[in-house]
């Protein structure tokens, strides 16, 4: 088996993805480590990019096996992507894993119920930063486990739970979100 892997190292969104504080990188580590020494020829910084490179491996190799993980973010169309202001939560994950956290302002507001946003929200926190986490779900139907969210309230995060993001309006130096109650 040879690996193909764009990244530097192995392990893809649970390194990047993933916070250490939940995932223990060298647990990580101990794991990719057992599976490359089963014998996996192992290729970091190498991308296989686009249709005739993987013409090329498939006339090389027995079997061609594409793995590319969730590369695109899902966007919600209340919010503008393309504003600097906007800042998607799995790059914000993988800036803080490589330990650069990007710099945003004093007051965050993460949209989402689930694993990531709490991720997200908890990291955020972490850097010094007053979080707001915006659900649509109820505190109880959230898809984030019971314990996640517990964990991010008592680190400080506030929540408000079963509202529904409409809109965002810019001022000059302010955004305000438009929310429905659900």
């Amino acid at each position: 088996v040879t690996l193909f892997e764009a990244a530097a190292e192995l392990g893809g969104v649970m390194r990047h993805g993933i916070p250490a504080y939940r995932l223990s990188r060298a647990v990580l580590d101990a794991e990719i480590a057992r599976i490359v020494a089963l014998g996996v020829d192992l290729r970091c910084d190498h991308a296989v990019a686009g249709a005739h490179a993987l013409d090329e491996l498939a006339c090389t190799h027995d079997a061609v096996f594409v793995a590319l993980g969730a590369q695109q973010p899902k966007a919600l169309a209340q919010i503008d992507t393309t504003r600097p202001w906007f800042m998607d939560g799995a790059r914000y994950l993988s800036a803080c894993s490589q330990g650069t956290p990007p710099a945003l302002g004093a007051r965050v507001v993460v949209v989402g119920g689930g694993s990531a946003a709490i991720d997200v929200a908890r990291s955020a926190r972490r850097q010094g930063h007053a979080v707001t986490l915006l659900a649509l779900e109820r505190r109880g139907q959230m898809p984030a486990q019971r314990d996640e969210v517990d964990e991010a309230l008592e680190e400080g995060i506030t929540l408000v739970d079963g509202a529904l993001l409409q809109g965002v309006d810019e001022g000059d130096a302010t955004l305000t979100l438009r929310c429905q109650r659900v």
